[in-house]
């Protein structure tokens, strides 16, 4: 028996094909991404979550910042959002993105 997963994979890669012919993209990582937007199934909470939590890890790597405070400020004024929007997403969805999460 299929299980609910290769259910929707079946499903959404067949609605994206006809999605790349109706709009006379070729099919590409990016197109799918555009589409999964497009289509509401990537949340802009989502998408924020994740670019938070994916510059945020990029920026701490990096040694611009001394303190985990000034990477909050300048991730949150270049994404256009509150620093305390960014400790929230950092406290409370640091694990939304692991496998089986």
């Amino acid at each position: 028996m299929e299980d609910i997963n290769e259910i929707f994979s079946r499903h959404i890669l067949m609605n994206y094909q006809s999605f790349c012919v109706a709009q006379k993209v070729v099919p590409s990582i990016g197109n799918f991404v555009d589409y999964l937007l497009a289509y509401n199934f990537l949340t802009s909470s989502t998408v924020r979550h994740f670019v938070v939590l994916q510059e945020f890890e990029d920026r701490l790597k990096g040694e611009k910042f001394s303190n985990k405070t000034q990477i909050i400020d300048e991730l949150a004024a270049s994404i256009g959002i509150h620093p305390n929007s960014v400790w929230n997403i950092l406290k409370d969805h640091k694990h939304k993105f692991s496998p089986n999460s």
